[in-house]
């Protein structure tokens, strides 16, 4: 059994596709955002919205979005995100240097052991601590899921690391949201070679290449 000083916060998102023809996106990219605190990464959100709420005269959103949200609304949370002690390590796939026999899950699951992995090892990850490891929904088949949050937890176990898996809507986590705005702009850097919204986070982000 562990005994834990404190919990802390991993939430996770992905950028690009798994395919690898010609109309397939150049690079896949997975990101982690790691609060020690789930209302650090909330009052992101709070503040987004309330600023969002004031400059477009709209009472509600049911979640944030980046790919569908106005570019100053990005650029608004991202501004603020750069200001929280949040911790963003990224993995950036280029995938014309993988296999490409590999199957769209196989891809999917690597992906995400590389990168906790580089987490663990490189102490980006607190092993002193409990994490909640939180996702976004990828499988509308529960037992794919189930089966995802057991894969994570067994990479971690390995390693001796508390982590305990959810899968979720965004929208019952703002977290997710929050993430899904970095791996944006994370994204846009290297896919477009738009660098208008990483510059605001440059200085919080670790990135493993492969």
């Amino acid at each position: 059994m562990y005994c834990f000083k404190s919990m802390s916060y991993i939430y996770m998102d992905e950028s690009g596709d798994l395919g690898f023809n010609p109309q397939s996106t150049r690079y896949f990219i997975v990101t982690f955002l790691i609060s020690e605190k789930e209302k650090d990464v909330d009052d992101i959100m709070k503040k987004t919205y309330r600023w969002m709420k004031n400059t477009w005269k709209k009472k509600q959103w049911n979640f944030f979005h980046s790919y569908k949200e106005h570019k100053k609304s990005t650029l608004k949370l991202l501004s603020l995100a750069s200001k929280e002690d949040i911790k963003i390590c990224t993995l950036i796939i280029k995938k014309k240097k993988i296999y490409h026999t590999w199957n769209s899950n196989t891809f999917y699951d690597a992906s995400i052991w590389q990168l906790l992995e580089y987490c663990i090892e490189h102490n980006i990850i607190d092993k002193e601590k409990q994490y909640n490891f939180i996702a976004s929904r990828k499988y509308t088949n529960k037992k794919l899921n189930n089966n995802f949050m057991e894969y994570i937890e067994h990479i971690a176990s390995q390693y001796s690391q508390p982590i305990y898996v959810q899968v979720a809507q965004p929208t019952k986590f703002k977290g997710l949201q929050v993430v899904d705005a970095l791996s944006y702009a994370i994204f846009q850097k290297f896919e477009h070679s738009n660098d208008i919204f990483y510059d605001i986070i440059e200085g919080s982000v670790v990135i493993y290449e492969k």
